[in-house]
């Protein structure tokens, strides 16, 4: 599977970096991990490397997008918002279910429906889609205002007016060799209810689960 074999390819490289040059990774905790522990641990497929900061976190997506995502994985290229153009992740449900739009009637030339929902005898009218997704935080940047860096102050990117590269991380040898793998923006200055975590390569995310839910 062409995305898993991606991802892969830059979790290993990451795990690399953390062996080496960014021994002094920080590690990361999420709600999910807080609040699903037990489940969090009996998740099918490989344990997630806490050494550099692999989680599980979410995505809401809209249904004409679900079957590119399946077939080509997130694109950061395609995304932008209040943090640069980076593909948008977070740790509660209350925040992707802003991003989401319903799947009201069922289609049996739909592709998606094809694929999920044979014969039309799961659907249920007015349903909304997200993904879990493996993420590699690796070593992240933290942000109130996408501009400042919380740790030391420093810029966010590397490049005034390019929202699309983070800056380097500091204190690497040699210097300005490593950037940031992740964005976190923090609450209290853009953010007032849930923190959101955004990924410049779309390579290290990939999509684990699709769930389909209801408002209730």
């Amino acid at each position: 599977e062409h995305l898993w074999a991606l991802y892969c390819v830059e979790r290993q490289r990451i795990v690399g970096q953390r062996q080496g040059q960014l021994h002094h990774m920080p590690r990361e905790e999420t709600k999910l991990e807080k609040t699903f522990a037990q489940l969090h641990r009996e998740m099918p497929g490989p344990r997630t490397e806490a050494r550099i900061n692999e989680k599980f976190l979410l995505h809401g997506t809209k249904p004409d997008t679900v079957i590119a995502i399946l077939q080509g994985g997130l694109n950061e290229r395609y995304s932008g918002g209040l943090f640069g153009n980076a593909v948008y992740l977070a740790e509660d449900a209350e925040k992707i279910d802003q991003y989401v739009t319903s799947d009201r009637t069922y289609d049996p030339s739909n592709e998606l429906h094809k694929r999920i929902y044979k014969g039309g005898g799961h659907f249920v009218p007015k349903v909304f889609y997200c993904f879990v997704v493996r993420a590699v935080l690796g070593f992240p940047c933290k942000t109130k205002d996408s501009i400042t860096r919380l740790e030391d102050g420093g810029r966010v990117f590397g490049v005034p007016g390019n929202t699309r590269v983070l800056g380097y991380i500091p204190g690497t040898k040699p210097a300005n060799t490593i950037q940031y793998h992740s964005l976190i923006a923090e609450l209290g200055g853009k953010l007032s209810r849930h923190r959101e975590f955004m990924l410049f390569d779309g390579d290290l995310i990939y999509p684990e689960y699709l769930l389909a839910y209801r408002r209730v």
